[in-house]
Parts: C-alpha cells; sequence; structure tokens
C-alpha cells in the first residue's frame, strides 16, 4: 500500500485534533458559555485560527496559488522546505509571545535568498527551561524558492553551533508535492517533543503525546493568534507574501 503523502493527511489529523482540542474544552473550559464560544472556535475555519485545525486546507490552497509560479523543484523533482533552530527558548509558566528577534536574526543568515517562512512553536514536555516551567522552543519552518548549496548550508551551521549547539540548526526536508510542504510548514502546534541523543552523537527528536491540560494551555494562549501572524519572507517571497497576506486578510479563503 503506497504510504500517504503530509496533506493527504489532513482531514484525519484535523479530525483527530478537533476530538482532543474538543476533550481538554470539556474539562479544562469552565463555564457552559465558555465551553461553548471555544467549541466553536476549535471547529470553525473562517478566522483563519492557528488553533483551529481546518484553517490549515483553504490557507495552504491560498499559498500554493501564489508559490507555484516561483518556487522550483529540484534536480530530483522535490521541493525543499527548510528548519531553523537557533535558541529562542522560553519556559510554559512564563509565555513569551514575542519573536521579531528570532524573524531578524533568520533574515540576517538568509540573506540574498528568495524564501517564505514562519516562526512556530515546539513543546517539550520532559525538560525544563531554567525555573520556568516546560521547555517551549521558537524555530522556523519556511521554503526555499530554490535549494540552497551544500556550503552555504554548513556556513550557517557552523556559525551557529559556535554558540555551543548540540543539533544541527539548518537542515533541509524534501517533499514531493508543493502542498505537502506548505502543509507542514503551517501546521498548528500540537502535541510536544522528546529528544535523544543519535548515533552520530547530535540531538534529534521525536512526537510524543501531551496531557489535555498541557493542550487546553497551549490553546488558550495561542487561540488569538492567525495562522499567518508569524509569518516573514526573504528576496522574491516578500512581494508574493504580501499578495499571500492581502488575499486572506479580505477573507477571500471561502
Amino acid at each position: 500500500m503506497k504510504r500517504k503523502q503530509f496533506a493527504d493527511k489532513y482531514e484525519s489529523n484535523a479530525n483527530f485534533q478537533i476530538k482532543r482540542l474538543n476533550d481538554a474544552v470539556n474539562r479544562y473550559g469552565g463555564s457552559v458559555d465558555n465551553k461553548a464560544k471555544s467549541y466553536r472556535y476549535v471547529s470553525g475555519k473562517k478566522q483563519l485560527g492557528l488553533m483551529q485545525p481546518r484553517a490549515l486546507k483553504p490557507f495552504a490552497r491560498v499559498v500554493k496559488r501564489h508559490l507555484e509560479d516561483s518556487i522550483f523543484p529540484n534536480k530530483d523533482a522535490q521541493y525543499h522546505m527548510f528548519t531553523l533552530v537557533t535558541g529562542y527558548n522560553f519556559g510554559k509558566n512564563n509565555w513569551q509571545m514575542k519573536c521579531d528577534e528570532l524573524q531578524r536574526q533568520t533574515k540576517k543568515l538568509l540573506k540574498g535568498h528568495d524564501y517564505i517562512a514562519r516562526v512556530c512553536l515546539d513543546e517539550f514536555p520532559k525538560a525544563k527551561y531554567l525555573d520556568e516551567g516546560v521547555l517551549m522552543c521558537w524555530h522556523i519552518h519556511g521554503i526555499f524558492f530554490r535549494e540552497p548549496s551544500r556550503w552555504y548550508t554548513q556556513k550557517i551551521n557552523q556559525s551557529i553551533k559556535l554558540r555551543g549547539y548540540k543539533i544541527t540548526p539548518l537542515f533541509t526536508k524534501h517533499f514531493d508535492r508543493l502542498i505537502d510542504a506548505i502543509h507542514y510548514i503551517f501546521k498548528m502546534p500540537f502535541g510536544g517533543k522528546v529528544r535523544y541523543k543519535k548515533k552520530d552523537g547530535t540531538t534529534g527528536s521525536r512526537h510524543i503525546s501531551l496531557y489535555l491540560n498541557a493542550t487546553y494551555d497551549t490553546f488558550i494562549h495561542l487561540k488569538d493568534v492567525k495562522i499567518y501572524d508569524f509569518m516573514f519572507a526573504g528576496g522574491k517571497g516578500k512581494k508574493i507574501l504580501k499578495r499571500i497576506l492581502a488575499e486572506v486578510k479580505n477573507d477571500k479563503t471561502k
């Protein structure tokens, strides 16, 4: 049986996320009125909320339409999404929603390249950040219009690793279809991660489930964020980003 590609899992992922969020709201959402409002939000999509599982598909459709004439697959006919992790962390007991500095640093590191990206969030429930609770990690997911050279990628990684990093700060993930890369970049922050040591001595991570109270806490802090709020771009991506934002803010994704 052929393995499903990332975007093909949208329906099952959205149904699971909605059920999990509704379970969290049911247990921790307070009054009947508050719960009813949260249920309506979770099941909606028109607001393009970051914590609305069904917002991803219509938003991804808009992004793809604006990108498909500018993004070029590599020699293997694959699209190259990138992840950049540079150490912007906070504790869940002390939420920090500002990530302007991370965007500025990323723009400096990727100067000269065409891309569209978004600041994303990971939760590491088995790790702590200082005395501020569970470790939360801001990082970048994006898509290059053309894949950077191996030399350029190594140069960025070496400059960041000088700070004592044990992970590979910049790495790429390849997709056969553009829509899969877009779905991956703009997926909602759901579930947690745990780090482990690889055979080569570097550190990797894998997904794990979160308790309902942790799911609800993240939901409450992010429910007013739009799926596009943390987007930014470089090079030719800047004009395309302006067009994407103009369309979605005019509510043309229905």
